[in-house]
């Protein structure tokens, strides 16, 4: 599973101005904001319009391999995990991909010792009652 970046990402305008809602079985909603917000106000509209128990989260520049975001919500199977965070892969080379080569292995680790310390923006899943908005 792996988010990974495309080569051309729309405007910043119209990053901000989308939040995409999706419920599985796939059920996509697009809401359009009036006014940019940022990615965090387009993901705080978005969870509001969410009716589903998980909410996923993505950064526009990302796509998932089939099967991703089924990958990414299994583990919410069990009621004791929040959250589940997938792997952010960039293609190429330069100093981004050495940084999330990095941050990979330290999720590993995390993860290894029952939890995770935060997730990436790329790719992640948590309980719609674990959601708080950000400001």
């Amino acid at each position: 599973m792996g988010g990974r970046p495309l080569q051309s990402a729309p405007s910043q305008r119209a990053l901000t101005s989308v939040s995409v809602v999706c419920v599985l079985p796939l059920r996509v909603t697009v809401v359009r904001l009036a006014e940019p917000e940022g990615k965090t106000g387009a993901q705080n509209r978005g969870a509001a319009r969410a009716r589903g128990e998980v909410l996923v989260f993505t950064d526009v520049s990302c796509r998932f391999e089939p099967g991703a975001v089924r990958a990414l919500v299994a583990p919410l199977a069990d009621p004791a995990v929040a959250a589940s965070c997938g792997e952010l892969v960039y293609e190429g080379r330069g100093p981004e991909v050495r940084y999330w080569d990095f941050e990979r292995a330290l999720k590993r680790a995390e993860s290894r010792f029952s939890g995770l310390l935060g997730a990436n923006g790329a790719i992640y899943a948590l309980r719609r009652a674990q959601f708080v908005p950000l400001a």
